[in-house]
């Protein structure tokens, strides 16, 4: 999923690198932009989604109105089995005007490692309080109201990464960096759910 506000990106799906032999090899997916640790997903016990036609999300549904939209789906399918999960519903909602909600609902057979959760960002992030992200403005764009990433501080830890862009065709896109927020389980039960609100 991606998130604009205000008519410019707020969390992105990053794209892709300029095309290559390796891009069309079956290493293609040792390059970064094609892994789901990537992009605006879970990792799953250090696991992250498999490539290939038989690992596919399920169950999708779609609904919109004046108010709201909501796109769910479960997501479990598209990991394989060491990842250990037996079922991962994600719940996105645009309360039109208002926010984002991203709704996660699971089942874990086991708990082998960690499980964290990546937010890819155009936009800086900045830890204004625990549970409160703020994306900040991107350079040269003024009067932008600022975007707020909402968590529970009692059940995420927060880490940033910068992504320097050495890619042109990255670069002609995001400029020189993009961020990478990763929240990751303080504790894993087999059995869960979360919620993480983006709002200006």
């Amino acid at each position: 999923f991606i998130v604009y506000a205000d008519g410019y990106p707020a969390l992105i799906d990053v794209g892709v690198e300029t095309y290559t032999a390796k891009t069309f090899s079956s290493r293609r997916y040792e390059i970064w932009t094609m892994q789901s640790a990537y992009h605006n997903l879970p990792t799953i016990n250090g696991i992250m989604q498999k490539n290939g036609q038989e690992y596919q999300a399920a169950d999708v549904s779609y609904t919109a109105g004046k108010k709201r939209a909501v796109f769910s789906l479960d997501i479990s399918k598209a990991y394989p089995e060491e990842a250990k999960v037996k079922y991962w519903t994600r719940t996105i909602t645009l309360e039109r005007g208002k926010h984002v909600t991203i709704r996660d609902s699971y089942a874990l057979g086991e708990v082998r490692k960690d499980l964290y959760l990546t937010l890819m960002s155009w936009r800086k992030p900045e830890l204004e309080a625990e549970g409160k992200i703020r994306l900040m403005n991107p350079e040269g764009i003024e009067n932008l109201r600022p975007v707020y990433v909402y968590y529970d501080k009692k059940m995420f830890s927060v880490d940033f990464e910068t992504i320097t862009l050495e890619d042109s065709r990255l670069r002609s896109s995001w400029g020189d960096q993009l961020f990478r927020i990763m929240l990751t389980a303080r504790q894993t039960p087999l059995k869960g759910e979360f919620i993480i609100r983006i709002e200006q």
